[in-house]
């Protein structure tokens, strides 16, 4: 009774293939969103962009509205005086 002769170079490649799989498939759980889903959200991002500056009461760009709302530190508020 002979055991099954095994190529330890290869066993050893052929182990830490399966690992690197192994972590691959966990990353891709945790982190990974397919193309598709990517896609879609970008796409609804957009939409609801697009929805909200329409239905917006004040036609100026939001970030005048802002600036316009809150003075600047740097600029004195008052009348000047020389």
């Amino acid at each position: 009774m002979t055991g099954e002769i095994v190529n330890l170079r290869q066993a050893r490649k052929r182990k830490a293939r399966t690992e690197r799989e192994k972590v691959a498939a966990d990353n891709r759980i945790r982190f990974g969103k397919s193309k598709a889903e990517r896609v879609l959200q970008e796409k609804l991002v957009e939409k609801a962009t697009k929805h909200v500056d329409a239905h917006r009461l004040d036609t100026r760009p939001v970030d005048e509205t802002i600036s316009l709302a809150s003075p600047s530190p740097d600029k004195p508020s008052g009348p000047k005086t020389t």
